[in-house]
């Protein structure tokens, strides 16, 4: 499923789109983690692989562990 039609989102974009608080999202980029950013000029984008990626590592840590 296509969430997007565009190649990068601004911070306020990005946590419209995925429900959360731009105040969330700085705080995790200060604790080191967050989605993967760059600059243009001075605005902070985020890309669309980007956004993908971090869904996916925020599902995989929602996942309860497999039994063995």
């Amino acid at each position: 499923m296509v969430m997007h039609d565009q190649d990068a989102f601004g911070v306020r974009e990005f946590c419209r789109r995925h429900g959360v608080s731009t105040g969330w999202v700085y705080a995790e980029w200060r604790a080191g983690r967050g989605p993967r950013f760059f600059w243009a000029g001075d605005r902070r984008l985020i890309s669309a692989e980007a956004a993908a990626a971090w869904r996916r590592e925020q599902e995989a840590e929602a996942e309860p562990p497999r039994a063995a």
